[in-house]
């Protein structure tokens, strides 16, 4: 798994924009669609989670080790790659992330050794894990100083096992849900009242036995909504 996950690279695909002049056209466009190299990580990134800024940046979080980056989708391979913010020492892998608001992103941190996937929960040490708040509003073109970077810990939401997937469900409330296939939850992190609490549980999305064994996990998040309450 490691060796695989060390290899991987970023690619961007661009479908074909011609109307289709039958179902069958339109199959086959889907299917045979255009992929390049945008970047390639070295042996010791491995590329984990993507978002597109407002400018057309892309945010890489990265699965083996602290920093987040920023690549540019026009450049080609051979850009170099800015490190945009570097996590402490006590974090080595930054995982989910999403934008909680205009270049203001939660980020999901934790400290774990994938080395021995099959026994991951073992390797877990709690605490670090969690979730940061990273504000690149003045993180800007032409100098993209990393020193103007702001970022900090959401201290209330060091309960999980391993955060994983985000995703934001109430812009202007400040909520953002996050997943955990150790514990087999999905959380709601409340950043303005540093308060995390349980949204879903279930033993079907976590790591039975400890391991990644199980076919269903609480890992990726995206596009949930939570619908008010029925009277």
């Amino acid at each position: 798994m490691a060796p695989l996950l060390l290899s991987l690279g970023l690619l961007i695909a661009g479908f074909c924009q011609a109307m289709p002049t039958s179902l069958d056209a339109h199959n086959v466009a889907r299917q045979n669609p255009s992929v390049e190299i945008i970047y390639q990580f070295p042996p010791t990134m491995a590329p984990e989670n993507t978002i597109l800024r407002r400018n057309g940046q892309m945010l890489v979080t990265c699965l083996t080790c602290n920093v987040l980056s920023q690549v540019d989708p026009e450049l080609g391979p051979d850009q170099e790659r800015r490190t945009v913010f570097t996590f402490p020492d006590a974090v080595i892998d930054v995982l989910g992330i999403d934008e909680l608001s205009p270049d203001v992103f939660a980020v999901a941190v934790g400290q774990v050794d994938i080395s021995d996937p099959l026994n991951i929960t073992s390797n877990l040490i709690r605490g670090p894990t969690g979730m940061w708040i990273v504000d690149l509003r003045d993180y800007q073109a032409p100098a993209y100083d990393s020193s103007l970077v702001r970022a900090h810990r959401v201290g209330g939401a060091s309960l999980g096992g391993l955060f994983d997937g985000v995703a934001v469900i109430n812009h202007e409330k400040g909520l953002v849900a996050a997943t955990d296939f150790v514990e087999g939850n999905i959380w709601l992190v409340d950043i303005p009242n540093n308060r995390t609490t349980v949204l879903v549980n279930s033993l079907l999305l976590s790591a039975s036995g400890g391991s990644l064994s199980s076919t269903l996990l609480a890992n990726g998040l995206k596009n949930l909504r939570i619908r008010p309450r029925r009277p």
